[in-house]
């Protein structure tokens, strides 16, 4: 009777609940950030490898991974964030002919 006050099934719950959309709305700026960095660095890459006078096939490789990493990273921001906010990122269009042209 005296001791550890034990917390409401439905507060811990929340509690939890709580927790994991902070943590689920902080990996989604995760993911922003390094896609922000690896678009960054693709596009220095791809610059660097034009301005060269010889071109390198590894050169173009780099810059094609780092931008693979971006483009991943932004595909799992826009799902976390989907996640988060509890929307759908398709149905936010206006409409999908301006989209498709």
């Amino acid at each position: 009777m005296f001791g550890r006050r034990i917390a409401h099934p439905d507060r811990q719950i929340a509690r939890q609940h709580d927790a994991l959309g902070i943590m689920n709305e902080q990996l989604a700026f995760a993911a922003l950030y390094f896609s922000l960095v690896a678009y960054s660095t693709a596009a220095t890459l791809f610059f660097v490898e034009l301005a060269r006078r010889e071109s390198t096939p590894e050169g173009n490789r780099y810059a094609a991974l780092v931008l693979g990493f971006g483009a991943v990273m932004h595909a799992l921001q826009i799902g976390i964030t989907s996640f988060v906010t509890g929307t759908c990122p398709v149905e936010s269009l206006p409409s999908p002919p301006p989209v498709t042209s």
